[in-house]
């Protein structure tokens, strides 16, 4: 059975069916819950459509709640992720990665995202040493254009994109990492990744819709695929509103069925914006779940990081760190099967 990871970032509300807000879950779907604040739970409790399919779908999302007597303290000395990365003798000579950074907006009215370059960078690292990609299988690009996205990942009316194409059927492990800015369509609520030629007031035409990207990822026939997303939604962002003479947005997006039991890591929630660590020259949540996989996630030291232990330390060290650095919530979200492997040394 063909496995699916999605790790994906800021502004992602998923629906949820009145069973799944109960913690319960379609046979071959798993859920687990990661702590959350009530009131931002009932937010996320609408009902979504049910496919014909039998493929079980992704889980809603359950973002962290705060347990207030167990806040974990500052890190005393951060740790530099970008140097002595583990390299771990697992190589994985068939799978394939994309790795895209958007930091350098043409669009003068739309900021920057600061360190989406250097998240890509060290994120690529961390493929080849810790994942075992090889530096040819992966497709790296800053700065991407529309045309970038539609080559790689297709568009609605052609799936069979770049990514497509690399891949060997049932052997492939795929890993899709994003950090850049994503944008909502005011009209239709719609969320779209957006290119560095794309302007956000025209979203609908110069966007990369999410609905896309995750419909055509479904229709890759990978063994296994982790996607991770660092990127708001909300059309809000750490330097200022994307779209001009608006508020943040709290985004709905419906997911696509994606053919395996799965998981989801985000970032952020509804619309809250992903925090940069500027002493760390990361995103917060890229900073953390790098950290987590050098090995600080394995919390029962048994040299594997399951997807269960990295919700845990996400859920501890990203909402404290974003309160005390900017005074503001960002609630990460998980998905998925809790004793998935994403790492083991």
């Amino acid at each position: 059975m063909k496995r699916l990871i999605i790790i994906a970032s800021a502004g992602l509300v998923l629906s949820v069916s009145a069973q799944e807000s109960r913690g319960l879950s379609k046979p071959g779907k798993i859920f687990f819950p990661v702590k959350r604040d009530t009131t931002e739970v009932q937010k996320a409790a609408e009902p979504v459509q049910a496919s014909h399919m039998e493929q079980p779908s992704i889980p809603p999302d359950v973002p962290v709640k705060q347990d207030e007597a167990t806040q974990p303290p500052p890190d005393p000395e951060f740790v530099n992720v970008d140097l002595n990365i583990p390299r771990l003798d697992a190589p994985n000579p068939d799978a394939i990665a994309v790795i895209i950074g958007n930091r350098d907006y043409t669009n003068p009215d739309v900021p920057d995202v600061e360190y989406a370059s250097a998240d890509a960078k060290t994120m690529r690292q961390y493929a080849v040493s810790m994942l075992g990609f090889s530096n040819e299988n992966i497709i790296f690009i800053e700065n991407a254009k529309k045309s970038d996205f539609e080559l790689i990942f297709g568009n609605r009316e052609v799936h069979q994109g770049k990514l497509y194409n690399w891949i060997k059927s049932g052997r492939s492990d795929v890993f899709v990492y994003y950090s850049g800015h994503g944008a909502p369509d005011l009209s239709s609520g719609k969320a779209y990744f957006m290119p560095v030629d794309s302007d956000p007031n025209y979203i609908r035409i110069g966007g990369y819709p999410l609905d896309v990207f995750y419909a055509n990822l479904a229709k890759i026939p990978a063994r296994s695929m982790t996607v991770v997303l660092d990127a708001c939604f909300s059309g809000g962002s750490q330097s200022g509103m994307i779209i001009r003479q608006a508020s943040p947005m709290f985004i709905e997006v419906e997911m696509p069925l994606l053919g395996g039991p799965g998981a989801l890591l985000a970032s952020s929630s509804g619309d809250q914006i992903s925090s940069w660590y500027p002493k760390t020259g990361h995103s917060l949540f890229t900073y953390y779940f790098l950290l987590g996989l050098r090995g600080e996630a394995d919390t029962d030291r048994d040299k594997r990081i399951t997807l269960s232990e990295m919700s845990a330390f996400l859920g501890e060290r990203v909402p404290y760190s974003a309160r005390r650095l900017y005074g503001r919530e960002q609630i990460p979200v998980v998905q998925g099967d809790p004793g998935k492997v994403l790492v083991a040394y």
